[in-house]
C-alpha cells in the first residue's frame, strides 16, 4: 500500500500520492522544512519557497525534520538534523553551541567562498571556540559558523538578516 503523503507548501496544503513505502514505518518523520518566524516575515519567506517550489510548513513542536530554518530566537535543537538559525543579534540558544553573537553590527558585503556578496541591512560578528566551520565572513570577521553536534545533527547560524525589511506587492 503506497503511503500518502501531505506537503504544505506556500500556506497551502497538497497531497502526494504513490510515494513509495520506504517511508512507512516512519511515523514522525516530514519530508519539508519547518519554518519557525517572526509573524511579519511570514508573507516574504512564502514567497520565497513558493519561488524555489520548496516543501514548508510552519513547525510543529514535537515533529521531526531533516531541516528547520528559524529567525527567532526559538531554536529548537533536538527535533532535526539541520537547524538554521538567521538573525543579526544574539539568540538565546546561542551559548548552549558554544557560539557568542557580538552586539557590534557592522553594514557592508560579506564573503563566500571568496566572492562578495551585499548584505542588506547590519550583520553581527560570532565568534567561537568550539570546533566549528567558517561559512560566512565580512570585513571585521565571522558572520557565519556550522557546528556538528554530538547527536548527529548540526546547526548553522547566521548573523545576517534573513526577511527583516522586504514586503511583497500583489
Amino acid at each position: 500500500m503506497a503511503l500518502k503523503l501531505r506537503v504544505r507548501e506556500c500556506g497551502r496544503q497538497r497531497a502526494y500520492p504513490g510515494h513509495r513505502s520506504i517511508l512507512k514505518g516512519i511515523v514522525d518523520f516530514h519530508p519539508v522544512i519547518g519554518v519557525i518566524s517572526k509573524v511579519d516575515q511570514r508573507e516574504a519567506l512564502e514567497e520565497f519557497f513558493e519561488l524555489f517550489k520548496t516543501p514548508w510548513e510552519t513547525f510543529v513542536p514535537g515533529r521531526k525534520y531533516d531541516t528547520i530554518l528559524s529567525t527567532t530566537d526559538e531554536v529548537p535543537l533536538g527535533e532535526a538534523k539541520l537547524v538554521i538559525s538567521f538573525g543579526a543579534s544574539p539568540r538565546s540558544g546561542d551559548s548552549s553551541i558554544g557560539i557568542t553573537a557580538m552586539q557590534h553590527r557592522k553594514k557592508g558585503p560579506i564573503k563566500y567562498k571568496g566572492a562578495s556578496v551585499p548584505v542588506y541591512g547590519e550583520c553581527a560578528l560570532l565568534e567561537t571556540e568550539a570546533e566549528s566551520t567558517v561559512l560566512l565572513s565580512g570585513a571585521q570577521g565571522t558572520v557565519g559558523i556550522r557546528r556538528s553536534l554530538a547527536n548527529g545533527a548540526a546547526v548553522i547560524r547566521l548573523n545576517v538578516p534573513a526577511v527583516d525589511g522586504l514586503s511583497w506587492s500583489r
